[in-house]
This record gives C-alpha cells, sequence and structure tokens, in this order.
C-alpha cells in the first residue's frame, strides 16, 4: 500500500523526504556530544573511615556489620570489601533492573541501624557514593609558571586559578595535586617538659626531688641486679653445661677403654688356651721320648749301633723339647703378667667411672643449688620491684599534692599543653553590642593565632614567682613551619608545576564544559605572564576523535554496501535506490533521536552504524 502511495503521490514523497533531511541535519548540527550516554550502574560503594585502626579492627568493628546489614537489602547481587588501615570499603552489585534510588534509601536504613554500635569509637558516618562515567575527570592539565618556584605557584594556583576555573559553567569540582601546603608543626619537648617538672618540684618541695632521685636510683639498681642475675645465670648454665659434656666425654673414652680391655682379655686367653695345649702336647711327647731313652738304656752293653743312634736323637729332641717347654713357660708368664696388668687398668677404670659418677651428682646438685639460688635472688629482685613500684605510687600522691600547693592541677605533661592550645586558638561570635546610636558592632570571643611568634608566646601557665615564674609554649616545644613538598611534587619540561583533574556536572555535556575550560586557561595565560596550561588528559579531543571515527566507518559501511549491491544486482537503478535510502533512513533516525532527547555518544553511533548496515 505504501509503494502504490509512492508511486501515485510522487511530490508527496519527496516533499517529505526533503522534510526528514532538512530536519536531519538540523538535528545533526544542534544535537548535544558526549562519550558515553548517562548510564546508571547497578554498583553502590560504601566508604567509612576509621582513624588509628588497623585493618584486622576495621575488618572487625566496621566491615563485618556492614557486610550483615546490607546483605538482606533487595536484589544484591554479590558483596565484595576492603579493609585497610583507617578506613572500610564495601562494594554492593545489583541486578541489573534494580531501581538503584530504592536500593540508596534501603542501604541507608540499614547503616542507621548499626551506628549506635560505633558510638565508642572514632568512626565516621558512612558515605554511600554511586557509579557513574560522570564520576571520571573531564580533563587533567599540569599548570606551570616561568621563574616561579613551588611555593609561588601553589599559591597562585590555589588563590587564583582553580577558583577561576571552578567559576566556568559546568564545572563541578577542580582539586589540585602537587599544591605545596605549609603548616606549623609543634613538637613537644618532653626533656624541657621534665626540666621544668623538675625545677618545680625543687621550688616547691625539695625533698620530693631528693626523693625521686632516690627512687630513681633504687630503680636502676634493681635493672641493674636484674641485669647481673641474668649474666651470672648464663654464665653458671654454661659451666655446668661445659661439665656435663666434659662428663659425657670422659664416659665415653671409659667405654671404649672397657671396650679394648675386654678385647685385650678375649685375645690372652685364647693365646693363654693355646700355649697351654701346646705345653701339654710337648710334656706328652717328651714323656714318650724319656720311656724310649730308658728303654734304649736298659739294653746296657747290648745296644747296638742303630740303638745308639736312635738314643743321640731321642736325647736331642729332649734337648728341643726342653727349650720349647721354657719358651711357653715364658709366654705363659708374660701373659700372667698381662692379665694382671688388665686386671689393674680395670680396676682404675671402675674407679674412674665411680669418679665420674660423684662428679656428675655433684653436677646435678649443684644445677638444682643454681636454680635455687637464683629464684631466691630473682624472687628477692621482684619483692624489691614491687616495693620500689609502691614508693613510686607514693611518691606521685606526694608529686601531687605539692603541685596543687603550688596552684598547679598536676604535673606539666604532652597532652595538658595540647589542650591548652586547643583551648586557646579559637575564635567564635558571640553577638552583637548596640550603641546609643543604634549602631550594632560584632563582639567575638576567643582570637585566632596568627603567627609562629605570637603562637611561641603563647602563655600556658603562670606558676608564681615564688615557683618559677611563666611557662610560655617555646619553653616546652618546638615550633616550626614544614611543607609537603617532601611528599609529593610534580614537573613539566623540568619546572615545578601543579596538576590539576577537574570534573564536570552530571547535566552538562563533556565536549562543551571542555571547550570552556580551554577558553578559560586561553584567559588566564593571556591574564598571567608565564603561565602554561599543559594537557594531560582531555575528554573533549577523545570524543571527537571516537565520533568522528564513527561517522567515517558509517560513510565507509554505505559505501561498500553500495558496491556490494552493485556487484550482485549489476543494476544501477535499483543500487540508486537503496544508496538514497541508506543516508535518508540514517537522517531521518538522527532526527528521531534529537526530538527524544538522545545524544550524540559512541553507543548511540555505534546503532547507527549498524541501522545503516542493515538497511543497506
Amino acid at each position: 500500500m505504501l509503494s502504490k502511495f509512492s508511486v501515485k503521490r510522487p511530490y508527496t514523497i519527496v516533499v517529505a523526504v526533503i522534510t526528514v533531511l532538512i530536519l536531519g541535519v538540523v538535528s545533526f548540527i544542534n544535537m548535544d556530544t558526549d562519550l558515553l550516554p548517562s548510564i546508571d550502574l547497578p554498583y553502590i560503594v560504601i566508604m567509612t573511615n576509621y582513624p588509628g585502626a588497623s585493618p584486622e579492627e576495621v575488618e572487625l568493628v566496621v566491615t563485618r556489620p556492614i557486610e550483615q546489614a546490607v546483605a538482606t537489602v533487595s536484589n544484591v547481587k554479590n558483596i565484595s570489601s576492603i579493609s585497610r588501615e583507617n578506613s572500610s570499603i564495601v562494594i554492593l552489585e545489583f541486578n541489573s533492573d534494580t531501581n538503584m534510588d530504592s536500593a540508596t534509601i534501603e542501604i541507608n536504613g540499614m547503616l542507621d541501624m548499626i551506628k549506635p554500635a560505633w558510638d565508642n569509637y572514632s568512626i565516621s558516618s558512612p558515605m554511600l557514593m554511586r557509579l557513574n562515567p560522570d564520576m571520571l575527570p573531564i580533563m587533567i592539565s599540569a599548570v606551570d609558571i616561568k621563574d616561579m618556584d613551588l611555593v609561588e605557584v601553589s599559591q597562585l594556583v590555589r588563590d587564583e586559578i582553580i577558583p577561576e576555573l571552578e567559576s566556568v559553567n559546568g564545572v563541578a569540582s577542580v582539586n589540585g595535586i602537587g599544591l605545596l601546603e605549609e603548616e606549623i608543626l609543634i613538637r613537644i619537648d618532653d626533656e624541657k617538659v621534665e626540666t621544668l617538672n623538675k625545677r618545680i618540684l625543687e621550688k616547691v618541695d625539695g625533698e620530693l626531688l631528693d626523693a625521686e632521685e632516690e627512687l630513681t636510683k633504687a630503680k636502676k639498681e634493681i635493672e641493674d641486679g636484674k641485669t647481673q642475675l641474668a649474666s651470672e645465670e648464663e654464665r653458671q648454665l654454661e659451666r655446668l653445661s661445659e661439665g656435663e659434656k666434659a662428663i659425657a666425654l670422659g664416659k665415653e673414652q671409659l667405654a671404649l677403654a672397657e671396650s679394648q680391655i675386654s678385647q685385650s682379655r678375649t685375645e690372652l686367653t685364647s693365646r693363654w688356651e693355646e700355649l697351654n695345649n701346646s705345653l701339654r702336647e710337648i710334656n706328652e711327647q717328651e714323656e714318650k721320648l724319656k720311656e724310649g731313652e730308658r728303654a734304649l738304656l736298659a739294653l746296657g752293653d747290648k745296644i747296638g749301633q742303630e740303638d745308639k743312634l736312635k738314643l743321640d736323637e731321642i736325647r736331642k729332641n729332649l734337648g728341643l723339647i726342653s727349650q720349647s717347654k721354657k719358651e711357653i713357660e715364658a709366654g705363659l708368664n708374660t701373659i700372667s703378667t698381662k692379665l694382671e696388668e688388665l686386671k689393674e687398668e680395670e680396676n682404675n677404670i671402675k674407679a674412674k667411672r665411680t669418679e665420674l659418677i660423684s662428679q656428675e651428682q655433684e653436677l646435678r646438685t649443684g644445677k638444682i643449688q643454681l636454680t635455687m639460688e637464683m629464684d631466691k635472688a630473682r624472687a628477692k629482685l621482684e619483692s624489691g620491684e614491687k616495693e620500689l613500684e609502691k614508693a613510686m605510687e607514693e611518691f606521685e600522691k606526694a608529686r601531687d599534692e605539692a603541685f596543687k600547693k603550688a596552684s598547679l592541677d598536676g604535673v606539666i605533661t604532652s597532652d595538658m599543653i595540647s589542650g591548652l592550645l586547643r583551648a586557646q586558638n579559637f575564635s567564635m561570635p558571640a553577638g552583637y553590642v548596640t550603641d546609643d546610636g543604634g549602631v550594632k558592632t560584632l563582639v567575638k570571643v576567643g582570637e585566632k593565632i596568627e603567627d609562629i611568634s605570637q603562637l611561641e608566646d603563647l602563655l600556658l601557665f603562670d606558676t608564681g614567682e615564688e615557683v618559677i615564674g611563666k611557662i610560655y609554649l617555646k619553653d616546652v616545644a618546638q615550633v616550626s613551619i614544614e611543607d609537603n613538598s617532601e611528599a609529593m611534587y610534580a614537573k613539566v619540561n623540568g619546572s615545578n608545576a601543579v596538576m590539576l583533574v577537574m570534573q564536570k556536572q552530571s547535566n552538562f555535556l563533556t565536549s562543551n564544559v571542555s571547550k570552556s575550560i580551554k577558553e578559560k586557561a586561553e584567559e588566564l595565560e593571556a591574564k598571567y605572564e608565564g603561565l602554561s596550561f599543559t594537557p594531560l588528559m582531555d575528554q573533549g579531543i577523545y570524543i571527537d576523535m571516537v565520533i568522528d571515527s564513527v561517522l567515517k566507518n558509517i560513510i565507509y559501511g554505505g559505501i561498500l554496501a553500495i558496491v556490494v549491491l552493485i556487484i550482485f544486482l549489476r543494476d544501477i537503478k535499483p543500487t540508486f535506490v537503496i544508496a538514497t535510502s541508506i543516508p535518508i533512513s540514517i537522517i531521518f533516525a538522527v532526527a528521531l533521536m534529537y526530538f527524544t532527547g538522545v545524544t550524540i555518544n559512541v553507543i548511540s553511533l555505534a546503532g547507527l552504524a549498524l541501522g545503516g548496515r542493515d538497511a543497506g
């Protein structure tokens, strides 16, 4: 039906197309550009500060109660947390269809239920933060000024540059990184304070000063006694340990000697038996030879020549046997002597073993006695230490009484001086005074401290002339001006610089705010000689690059679609019709985007590119 209407009413269609083209062009010219559309991510971050707390304490006191409280919130998908020194971060992830405004209200209600449990802690109120692309800085720029040091640059940036940039329409905040911050630092000198305390004590009551010195001396003596006791105990234990090692070594040596004696006795006994057996055999042989000799001698004159030869041989063998018998008997005597010597050595070893056992017993007794003596000495020192602590408590009471007599609340301490400084360094309005003419004059109570000299001459106490007179802050503390130059710094092209991080308001466009910031930067560079802005990050430039790239891709995609149509259709007329419809449809979509409030961003241009491709 639409095709018939287009054929019958060609002029109407032409007018409609021209109208769409005009609306599309006008809409595109007037459309706002941004990097991303307004996205409300399903995340909420809960940040809580707990100054001076360790990560473990932050986890126990802050993070866990928050996790338990928010775990019942509707549509929570995941909970993660980070506990570190001084702070806790809890990250809640919700389902994508969650109403984040309702979730924020519900989380606040849950947190209000656990806040009373933190009354005894210095925990700040939890801060909720919803994640959004607008939280990213729109621009980061470095600022340096020629021929100026960091102090002058920081002062100019803080007093002039940042207020000027914050006045730009659409800028939410400008934060400086690397700004030199000077502060007055007061270091309480404990030695000075203690010296003043002693002077006051000396003036108020000299006896108390002597008593304190005696107590200090007694405390030192007890500490020295503990040290000497520990040293003596260590020395005696070392000697006992050496004695134990010597006894153990002696036992090993005696055992080795006994083993050697036993082995020697076994060998000698075996040799004794061998010699006895040999002697017995020799005696038997001697007896046989003597019987043979007697038999031959009994023949008398009847003995023959052969028997004479036998008799000579028997006598010769008897002589050899007699000699061997003497040698064996000498060997037996030697073995008997050595056995006697071994027995004597064995008796000596037994005596030495008895002596070692006696020494070992004495060593054990000495160790027990040493432990008892050391415990007794240690108990005596502990008793003396308790008595000294009791005397110190009595001395503190006497000293407090002495200070009360001198019109002081107590001993001068660092906490007391800090409290006086906080009490004297304030200024607040106390109302108005109206004179007879009806003129109102503002009345202030207190006075702020302006410079170091005024701070050093701040009166802390007046003890009176009878004590030590007036006590000023410079008498008990060191006052100095220090900066954070060692903690952080920034340099650009070798010159001292400050980095500025700028964030935009959520209802302003990134490109417009970036352009306004650049214009303001040019005005400031013209106003202040030597001032230079060096952009380090600029979302405006990035947006232009991305949008230009997407537009080129749309054009290239359309041309490629037309080329493909020509290749496949091989007819100019239908290709021309389709090629004409692609830009018309895209321009019509741009007009619809304008009237529906959609901005030109990466997401919308990507949709146009896909739409142009599908149209092709």
